[in-house]
Formats: C-alpha cells, sequence, structure tokens
C-alpha cells in the first residue's frame, strides 16, 4: 500500500491563482536525495507573482513551496552527511506538504538555537547569496559589496554575510525607514534611491 500525505498545489493562469489540498503519495528518495518530514515552509512571493515563472507553466498544477526545515525520515543509498532524525533545512519543491524531498547538495544542518520557522525561512535568500559573494564573487574582509534593493529578502541575507565576512556594504533603497532598520544589521552606507543616480554617492564612499 501506497502512503499518502497531504500536499497543497496551485493552479495559475494569466489572470487567476487557484489554491488545492491534496492528497498525494509520499516520495521516495533517489540516491542524492533525503526524505524529510516538515515541520515548517517558507512564503516567498515569487512563486505567486504571474510571469515571474516559479510557478512553472501558466495553466499547469504545480505542488507549491521552495523551502522548509524538518527531521529526516529516509535517505538515498549516496547520502553520507545525514541520517534519519537529523534536524535538516533546505531548498526543495514541494514545501506545502507533510514530506518533500531535498537534494543533498541543498541541504543544511539545522542549528539548535533556531526555531522551525525561523530555520524554514532561510535557505533561500542565503544559498542564493553565497552563491552570488563567496562561490562566485569570492568577497573578502575589507572590500566594499553594493546591494542595490537591500531591503529585499536576498539583499537583507547579503548585508548579513557581507558583514560576516568583514565586508564594507552600500545599501540602495526606496524606503527610508527600512534602510534605517539595515543600520543595526551593519549598513555601512544607506541611500535612499530607485533610480540609477547612486553611483556619485558610491564613489565618494568608496
Amino acid at each position: 500500500m501506497v502512503a499518502k500525505m497531504q500536499s497543497w498545489w496551485m493552479l495559475m493562469t494569466e489572470t487567476d491563482t487557484a489554491l488545492e489540498l491534496r492528497e498525494s503519495p509520499v516520495p521516495e528518495p533517489g540516491p542524492a536525495q533525503l526524505l524529510v518530514r516538515l515541520h515548517a515552509a517558507a512564503l516567498n512571493r515569487g512563486e505567486f507573482v504571474v510571469g515571474h515563472g516559479l510557478h512553472g507553466k501558466a495553466g499547469s498544477w504545480k505542488a507549491i513551496g521552495g523551502e522548509g526545515a524538518g527531521e529526516v525520515v529516509s535517505v538515498g543509498a549516496q547520502v553520507a552527511a545525514f541520517k534519519p532524525g537529523d534536524r535538516v533545512m533546505g531548498r526543495c519543491a514541494g514545501a506545502f506538504s507533510e514530506y518533500a524531498l531535498f537534494e543533498v547538495a541543498e541541504t543544511m544542518a539545522m542549528p539548535p538555537a533556531l526555531t522551525w520557522e525561523e530555520a524554514a525561512s532561510i535557505p533561500l535568500t542565503f544559498l542564493v547569496s553565497f552563491d552570488m559573494l563567496v562561490l562566485q564573487g569570492r568577497l573578502k574582509a575589507g572590500e566594499w559589496l553594493l546591494i542595490n534593493g537591500v531591503s529585499s529578502g536576498v539583499g537583507v541575507a547579503s548585508l548579513q554575510l557581507a558583514k560576516a565576512l568583514g565586508a564594507k556594504v552600500i545599501g540602495t533603497s526606496g524606503s527610508a525607514a527600512k534602510l534605517e532598520g539595515l543600520k543595526s544589521l551593519g549598513l555601512d552606507v544607506a541611500l535612499c534611491t530607485r533610480g540609477a543616480d547612486f553611483a556619485p554617492a558610491v564613489l565618494e564612499a568608496t
């Protein structure tokens, strides 16, 4: 008998969005995957924006949710870093479900100080920031980083990661209030603008 789970699916067209709670089969992990029982999942606006592409082809149903946190139930044959019972967080497909498959390369051990909800909100933005700043940008202590749209999810994650690396950060935002709030996270230079007129201020600061 195939085990079943509850899972949220979404249909998006050019004019409308429909949500449906379905009973779906519990998936089996592949060689480099983990089956995780989700305790929390994060809501990302990109998945609900028409034309953004994260929801898949327009007019087709898709299991939704892109990141979450939970307990490992089983692992694939090639997975050595995690075992059943481990608390993990990561990017995945179909996070608005009782169970989801995590790729081992997209999975992180969950720090014990975090709640399930906090852990679920971290993977997407911070993995994007880590890829940009560390793997590709090779940002080093003492260097300057310009974040255009610093008050966005990836912007805030990039600010925090850059400060952890010892870099100095310039951030732009159309909201003075948001910029003021980000100073407590270490924002060095705050530029209130939505346009491309920040270049002189950046040159002056650096």
